[in-house]
């Protein structure tokens, strides 16, 4: 009796993981979506053979083998290429297994990024089964660009028709919509998809122009960002699933650390759970709660990381880099500047 009411309340999940799995192999290839899926779920299943104390030096190998995997789907050619020394010493060591990673290049890299945050989020679970795994990362609304669910958000919750969702779920399906379609609107306007007329315009004498420029870009990203996380929000709504919110109008920040609080905030958590908290742990644990270090290399460690994650190239680091900086410059202000500011300064606007 218990097996047949436990076969019952499971049918309903393996129909709509199927529905999302098939909507998927639509968008990306079998071999691209199942090479880091299997990887993933190896790490994630392997977790349960380790020893409790081994538990933290599993979880830093798993994240490397991971970074390493996701490398390769972004810059496959560069990493086994033959001026690349892993392709040196594969084509002298393991020709065999060069030709065989050679024959998986040109992996497409759709979703790929959020699937390597999903599945260390999965490896920080405690508990959590092949099947609670395979339904937390192949849920299609959050696959291609987030907004990033908890392994435990996710599985809380069951997915289901309900007709009270509908109208609010395509409320902000429609917002999204048009948001997206203000982005492309003014990539109409300006060449914001093309890198060489990007260097062109921003190397306009008009001082006045490359700040517009400047601006209508960052306006760009967030109309056409945040409009895909609003219909990202609506389709899983649509399936009673709360995904959390992404944005929270990151133009009205009042400093950078705040700004950090407002935009991709999924990310932002991720960041803050999986590496600076770690980081600032580890180096409290090591330096005392009171050392300088704690408050210069975690944050400068996580954007790095930040930076990583968005592109293995120099111009992701330097992102990543200045970010940090602005974030380490901003608590040195908070903790030695501020507080020798007088009270009647600090309340005024020109301050905040």
């Amino acid at each position: 009796m218990t097996a047949h009411v436990l076969e019952a309340r499971k049918a309903p999940g393996v129909v709509f993981f199927c529905i999302n799995f098939l909507a998927l192999l639509y968008v990306v290839p079998f071999s691209s979506l199942m090479l880091f899926f299997g990887v993933s779920a190896v790490l994630v299943k392997g977790k349960e053979l380790v020893d409790a104390r081994e538990q933290g030096a599993y979880l830093g190998l798993a994240i490397l083998v991971l970074l390493l995997l996701l490398s390769f789907y972004h810059s496959g050619s560069v990493v086994i290429g033959t001026k690349s020394p892993v392709g040196w010493y594969l084509e002298k060591a393991a020709p065999s297994l060069l030709e065989s990673l050679r024959a998986f290049n040109g992996l497409s890299g759709i979703g790929v990024s959020y699937c390597f945050l999903r599945t260390v989020y999965a490896l920080l679970q405690p508990k959590l089964d092949l099947w609670g795994f395979v339904r937390y990362y192949f849920f299609l609304p959050t696959f291609f660009s987030g907004p990033i669910l908890r392994t435990d958000e996710y599985l809380s919750q069951t997915p289901a028709y309900m007709r009270s969702n509908v109208a609010p779920a395509l409320a902000r399906v429609t917002l999204g919509a048009i948001k997206v379609l203000a982005s492309q609107l003014i990539q109409g306007f300006l060449p914001l998809a093309s890198e060489p007329a990007m260097i062109e315009k921003i190397q306009t004498p008009s001082f006045l122009g490359v700040w517009g420029f400047a601006f209508s870009a960052g306006i760009w990203l967030y109309l056409n960002f945040s409009g895909f996380s609003d219909m990202c929000i609506g389709f899983a709504k649509l399936f009673n699933v709360t995904v959390p919110e992404n944005f929270n109008n990151p133009f009205a920040a009042r400093d950078i650390t705040d700004f950090w609080r407002r935009w991709h905030m999924t990310l932002a958590t991720w960041l803050r759970t999986c590496i600076y908290t770690p980081v600032a742990r580890g180096l409290g644990n090591r330096l005392g709660q009171q050392h300088l270090a704690l408050h210069i290399l975690p944050p400068l460690v996580t954007m790095a990381v930040c930076g990583l994650w968005h592109g293995v190239s120099l111009g992701y680091i330097i992102w990543g880099g200045m970010h940090g900086a602005g974030l380490v410059i901003h608590q040195g202000w908070k903790l030695a500047v501020a507080p020798k500011l007088s009270p009647g300064f600090r309340a005024t606007p020109a301050y905040n």
